[in-house]
C-alpha cells in the first residue's frame, strides 16, 4: 500500500474547530534541508503524556524566523525530537486550503523544546492546552 504525503493536512485543519483557541502540543522530527525560509517536521503526532500516538500528518513546515529565537537549527539537529506548542491553523498555498501550526509565545516556556526538555511540558502547561483524545490518537500496537 502506497502512503501519500497529505499536503492539506486534514486532521491538523479539523483541530482548529475542535481546540476551539486551545493550543496542541505535537511530538516531531526536524528534518534539515537548505530552505532559508522553512523548517520541516516530519512525523508529527499529538502528545499525550505516556501515551505512544498515531501520526496525524507527515509532516509541517514552520518559518525559520519563529524558530531562530530558540534555535538554530542546522544540520546537527537533523533527526532530532522536539515538541511543538502551537495553534492549528490554516493558510492558502495556491488558493487551496491547507493546515499547519504557529507556534505559541507567551505559554511560560519556549513553544519549542527538545525532547530531553520535555519536563519544561509541566501539567500546568498540559492544562492550558487541548487535550487530545486517547482513544482516537493512542498508537495501534500492530
Amino acid at each position: 500500500m502506497k502512503i501519500y504525503k497529505n499536503y492539506l493536512r486534514e486532521q491538523i485543519k479539523q483541530l482548529m474547530e475542535l481546540t476551539k483557541g486551545k493550543p496542541i502540543i505535537v511530538v516531531c522530527k526536524y528534518k534539515h534541508s537548505d530552505d532559508l525560509k522553512w523548517a520541516t517536521f516530519t512525523t508529527v503526532r499529538p502528545y499525550i503524556k505516556n501515551v505512544k500516538t498515531a501520526t496525524i500528518c507527515n509532516h509541517i513546515n514552520i518559518n525559520r524566523d519563529q524558530i531562530s529565537q530558540w534555535y538554530d537549527l542546522n544540520k546537527d539537529l537533523h533527526n532530532r525530537k522536539f515538541y511543538i506548542l502551537g495553534y492549528p491553523c490554516i493558510y492558502l498555498h495556491y488558493r487551496v486550503e491547507r493546515g499547519c501550526i504557529e507556534l505559541a509565545e507567551g505559554m511560560g516556556i519556549k513553544p519549542i523544546v527538545f525532547t530531553e526538555e520535555r519536563n519544561l511540558i509541566t501539567s500546568r502547561i498540559i492544562e492550558k492546552c487541548y487535550e487530545f483524545d486517547i482513544n482516537k490518537h493512542r498508537r495501534s500496537s500492530t
